[in-house]
């Protein structure tokens, strides 16, 4: 149903809201009315989920077990800070204040596609990423999943 990709460099306005890219607004603003689901994700960026795709996910949650600390924590960390937003006409979502304080978000981010979900994290700690990518992949700690993917 949805197949995000791509990278967009994106700065946030004086309200933190960010703007989505206009070849994907068309299908979020008819998929449940265009709201999202922003969470926290483990590696502290954040994840915006279309509202269905979150439901699926949510549901995933809801069969973790609640005696174990690891899913546990997951659930208490994904559904706790799951906040809706909506994307509005003009393609403008508004990160909470506090979501934004967990990832680091400032002004300069990065918009990611991850096929059914975006992910968002600060433009310098993207950058930060692709450089170790090429460290990892000079020091040959890659040909495996390269092999792997046949690149």
């Amino acid at each position: 149903m949805f197949a995000f990709r791509g990278t967009n460099e994106v700065t946030l306005d004086e309200k933190g809201r960010l703007v989505i890219p206009a070849r994907y607004r068309e299908v979020l603003l008819a998929s449940e009315g265009g709201v999202l689901v922003a969470t926290l994700s483990l590696q502290r960026t954040l994840w915006l989920f279309p509202l269905v795709v979150w439901k699926r996910v949510d549901q995933k949650l809801a069969a973790l077990s609640d005696f174990e600390e690891g899913p546990r924590l997951v659930k208490k960390v994904l559904r706790g800070m799951a906040t809706d937003c909506r994307c509005d006409r003009g393609g403008r979502v508004l990160l909470p204040g506090v979501l934004r304080k967990e990832a680091g978000l400032e002004r300069e981010v990065c918009l990611m596609g991850g096929s059914d979900r975006f992910e968002v994290l600060a433009r310098e700690r993207w950058q930060g990423m692709l450089q170790r990518l090429q460290t990892l992949e000079s020091e040959g700690k890659l040909a495996e999943t390269l092999g792997e993917l046949a690149l």
